[in-house]
């Protein structure tokens, strides 16, 4: 091979792996801009997102209850917020506070 071939192979692969690092740069800044609107639309506070109580909030977490809305609603003199699901409106958890 000429170094003429040579140098098109190497200029071809750091061009390659240059692509590469911009894509998985651009994945990685994706997935933490999702992940934060997931925990910043949802209705429950962060401690409440982790359902399964392993201290942290995974992606699928954080996506479930970001489909939860609230409801506000007095009973017996209580003002209580009830947590439902979007996708059928079903109580999921009801809160009160005298």
């Amino acid at each position: 091979m000429t170094t003429t071939k040579l140098k098109g192979i190497e200029e071809c692969m750091r061009n390659n792996v240059s692509t590469a690092a911009t894509v998985a740069g651009f994945l990685f800044i994706a997935y933490w801009v999702i992940f934060g609107w997931m925990v910043y639309v949802s209705p429950l506070t962060y401690r409440e997102m982790d359902f399964d109580h392993d201290g942290q909030v995974s992606f699928g977490e954080a996506g479930y209850a970001s489909s939860f809305g609230t409801r506000m609603y007095v009973n017996h003199g209580r003002h209580c917020t009830e947590y439902l699901a979007y996708k059928d409106g079903l109580p999921l958890k009801t809160s009160c506070r005298d």
